[in-house]
Protein backbone atom coordinates (compact mmCIF):
# COMPACT_ATOMS: atom_id res chain seq x y z
CA UNK A 1 0.00 0.00 0.00
CA UNK A 2 2.88 2.55 0.45
CA UNK A 3 4.10 1.91 -2.95
CA UNK A 4 0.91 2.82 -4.18
CA UNK A 5 0.57 5.75 -2.48
CA UNK A 6 4.04 6.68 -3.16
CA UNK A 7 3.10 5.89 -6.98
CA UNK A 8 0.21 8.16 -6.61
CA UNK A 9 1.99 10.99 -5.29
CA UNK A 10 5.03 11.04 -7.70
CA UNK A 11 2.68 10.78 -10.81
CA UNK A 12 0.20 13.98 -9.17
CA UNK A 13 3.56 15.75 -8.49
CA UNK A 14 4.87 15.01 -12.53
CA UNK A 15 1.13 15.32 -13.35
CA UNK A 16 1.20 19.04 -11.94
CA UNK A 17 5.04 19.61 -13.07
CA UNK A 18 3.49 18.86 -17.14
CA UNK A 19 0.41 20.80 -16.46
CA UNK A 20 2.51 24.15 -15.42
CA UNK A 21 4.77 23.33 -18.10
CA UNK A 22 2.44 23.43 -20.42
CA UNK A 23 0.56 26.67 -18.74
CA UNK A 24 3.44 28.70 -19.02
CA UNK A 25 5.17 30.19 -16.38
CA UNK A 26 2.00 30.03 -14.12
CA UNK A 27 2.11 33.88 -12.91
CA UNK A 28 -0.41 36.60 -14.13
CA UNK A 29 2.25 38.00 -17.11
CA UNK A 30 2.98 42.21 -17.07
CA UNK A 31 3.49 42.64 -20.97
CA UNK A 32 5.03 45.27 -21.92
CA UNK A 33 4.23 46.61 -25.81
CA UNK A 34 5.96 45.49 -29.10
CA UNK A 35 8.31 47.94 -30.15
CA UNK A 36 10.07 47.84 -33.76
CA UNK A 37 12.32 45.55 -32.80
CA UNK A 38 11.23 43.39 -29.94
CA UNK A 39 7.82 41.55 -29.63
CA UNK A 40 5.47 42.15 -26.58
CA UNK A 41 7.27 40.67 -23.95
CA UNK A 42 6.20 39.91 -19.94
CA UNK A 43 8.70 42.56 -18.05
CA UNK A 44 8.95 39.76 -15.24
CA UNK A 45 9.26 36.59 -17.23
CA UNK A 46 10.71 37.75 -20.43
CA UNK A 47 8.13 35.79 -22.26
CA UNK A 48 6.75 36.82 -25.86
CA UNK A 49 3.69 37.00 -27.82
CA UNK A 50 3.59 38.14 -31.60
CA UNK A 51 6.16 39.72 -33.55
CA UNK A 52 8.57 42.66 -33.37
CA UNK A 53 6.39 45.40 -35.54
CA UNK A 54 9.25 46.32 -37.73
CA UNK A 55 10.30 49.52 -38.45
CA UNK A 56 8.41 52.04 -40.76
CA UNK A 57 10.80 52.93 -43.72
CA UNK A 58 13.13 50.76 -45.39
CA UNK A 59 15.95 53.53 -45.10
CA UNK A 60 15.74 57.13 -42.95
CA UNK A 61 14.26 57.88 -39.59
CA UNK A 62 11.57 55.86 -38.35
CA UNK A 63 8.53 57.65 -37.17
CA UNK A 64 7.72 54.83 -34.48
CA UNK A 65 11.55 55.02 -32.70
CA UNK A 66 13.05 57.86 -33.87
CA UNK A 67 16.09 54.98 -35.13
CA UNK A 68 18.14 56.09 -38.12
CA UNK A 69 17.51 52.87 -40.29
CA UNK A 70 19.98 52.04 -42.99
CA UNK A 71 22.20 54.57 -42.33
CA UNK A 72 25.25 52.81 -44.17
CA UNK A 73 23.57 52.70 -47.63
CA UNK A 74 22.94 56.39 -47.24
CA UNK A 75 26.47 57.18 -46.37
CA UNK A 76 27.79 54.76 -49.67
CA UNK A 77 25.40 56.44 -51.98
CA UNK A 78 25.88 59.76 -50.57
CA UNK A 79 29.79 58.83 -50.63
CA UNK A 80 29.40 57.66 -54.44
CA UNK A 81 27.72 61.22 -55.48
CA UNK A 82 30.28 63.00 -53.64
CA UNK A 83 32.66 61.44 -56.18
CA UNK A 84 30.71 62.00 -59.01
CA UNK A 85 30.63 65.56 -58.05
CA UNK A 86 33.96 65.80 -57.23
CA UNK A 87 35.49 64.85 -60.30
CA UNK A 88 32.62 67.00 -61.98
CA UNK A 89 34.35 69.77 -60.68
CA UNK A 90 37.65 68.86 -61.39
CA UNK A 91 37.07 68.15 -64.76
CA UNK A 92 35.56 71.95 -65.23
CA UNK A 93 38.44 73.30 -63.39
CA UNK A 94 40.49 72.34 -65.63
CA UNK A 95 38.73 73.13 -69.03
CA UNK A 96 38.09 76.76 -67.03
CA UNK A 97 42.43 77.10 -67.20
CA UNK A 98 43.07 74.79 -70.07
CA UNK A 99 40.58 77.96 -72.01
CA UNK A 100 42.21 80.62 -70.37
CA UNK A 101 45.56 79.94 -72.08
CA UNK A 102 46.33 81.99 -74.67
CA UNK A 103 47.71 80.95 -78.33
CA UNK A 104 45.46 77.97 -78.86
CA UNK A 105 43.09 77.66 -81.47
CA UNK A 106 39.89 76.99 -81.01
CA UNK A 107 39.96 73.51 -82.47
CA UNK A 108 42.65 73.06 -80.03
CA UNK A 109 40.13 74.47 -77.20
CA UNK A 110 37.47 72.26 -78.64
CA UNK A 111 39.87 68.93 -78.74
CA UNK A 112 41.12 69.67 -74.95
CA UNK A 113 37.47 69.88 -74.07
CA UNK A 114 36.80 66.87 -75.86
CA UNK A 115 39.47 64.58 -74.39
CA UNK A 116 38.44 66.13 -70.76
CA UNK A 117 34.51 64.97 -71.53
CA UNK A 118 35.61 61.52 -72.75
CA UNK A 119 37.11 61.21 -69.17
CA UNK A 120 34.44 62.33 -67.33
CA UNK A 121 32.24 59.76 -69.40
CA UNK A 122 34.95 57.40 -68.41
CA UNK A 123 34.43 58.03 -64.73
CA UNK A 124 30.78 59.78 -63.87
CA UNK A 125 28.26 56.88 -64.90
CA UNK A 126 30.31 54.11 -62.92
CA UNK A 127 29.80 56.41 -59.69
CA UNK A 128 26.65 56.88 -60.44
CA UNK A 129 25.09 53.74 -61.15
CA UNK A 130 26.76 52.43 -57.85
CA UNK A 131 25.01 54.98 -56.01
CA UNK A 132 21.88 54.05 -58.10
CA UNK A 133 22.40 50.32 -57.10
CA UNK A 134 22.24 51.30 -53.99
CA UNK A 135 18.75 53.61 -53.94
CA UNK A 136 17.10 51.34 -55.82
CA UNK A 137 17.13 48.63 -52.80
CA UNK A 138 14.53 51.43 -50.69
CA UNK A 139 11.44 52.40 -52.28
CA UNK A 140 11.59 55.72 -50.16
CA UNK A 141 14.51 56.67 -52.61
CA UNK A 142 12.83 56.17 -55.57
CA UNK A 143 13.27 59.72 -56.29
CA UNK A 144 17.34 59.87 -55.93
CA UNK A 145 16.97 56.56 -57.75
CA UNK A 146 14.73 58.31 -61.13
CA UNK A 147 17.40 61.25 -60.36
CA UNK A 148 20.32 59.33 -60.82
CA UNK A 149 19.27 57.92 -63.94
CA UNK A 150 18.62 61.19 -65.32
CA UNK A 151 22.45 62.21 -64.22
CA UNK A 152 23.24 59.19 -65.60
CA UNK A 153 21.81 60.12 -68.77
CA UNK A 154 23.11 63.49 -69.02
CA UNK A 155 26.81 62.89 -68.83
CA UNK A 156 28.68 64.64 -71.53
CA UNK A 157 29.70 62.41 -73.92
CA UNK A 158 32.26 64.48 -75.71
CA UNK A 159 32.10 67.45 -78.47
CA UNK A 160 30.43 66.64 -81.62
CA UNK A 161 32.41 69.43 -83.85
CA UNK A 162 35.49 71.58 -82.66
CA UNK A 163 34.35 74.98 -83.62
CA UNK A 164 32.32 77.46 -81.15
CA UNK A 165 29.33 75.78 -81.92
CA UNK A 166 30.57 72.66 -80.35
CA UNK A 167 31.59 74.38 -77.35
CA UNK A 168 28.36 75.66 -76.64
CA UNK A 169 26.52 72.59 -77.18
CA UNK A 170 29.09 70.98 -74.98
CA UNK A 171 28.63 73.75 -72.58
CA UNK A 172 24.93 73.42 -72.41
CA UNK A 173 25.20 69.71 -71.64
CA UNK A 174 27.77 70.53 -68.48
CA UNK A 175 24.87 72.64 -67.18
CA UNK A 176 22.28 70.39 -67.56
CA UNK A 177 24.30 67.70 -65.96
CA UNK A 178 25.29 69.55 -62.96
CA UNK A 179 21.64 70.89 -62.86
CA UNK A 180 20.75 66.61 -62.57
CA UNK A 181 23.71 66.18 -60.30
CA UNK A 182 22.44 68.88 -57.51
CA UNK A 183 19.16 67.11 -57.89
CA UNK A 184 20.39 63.96 -56.87
CA UNK A 185 21.83 65.31 -53.93
CA UNK A 186 19.00 67.24 -53.09
CA UNK A 187 16.58 63.92 -52.71
CA UNK A 188 19.51 62.32 -51.18
CA UNK A 189 20.11 65.09 -48.39
CA UNK A 190 16.04 64.27 -47.50
CA UNK A 191 17.01 60.87 -45.99
CA UNK A 192 20.20 62.18 -44.09
CA UNK A 193 21.05 61.63 -40.58
CA UNK A 194 20.37 63.76 -37.95
CA UNK A 195 23.47 65.70 -37.31
CA UNK A 196 25.47 63.91 -34.58
CA UNK A 197 24.28 60.42 -36.31
CA UNK A 198 26.18 58.20 -37.92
Amino acid sequence: MKKSVFTLLLTSAFAAVLALSLAGCGHQHSWEDATCDTPKTCSECGETEGEALGHEVSIGKCSRCGTYIAQNDWNQAMSKVNSASSDFTNVLTQVNNMLKISGLTQSDRARYVDQYAQLMNQYEPGYLRDAKSICEKHVELAGATNAIEEAINLVPAGIDSYDQAGLEQFSDEIKAYQAALLNVLTELEAFAPAKGQS
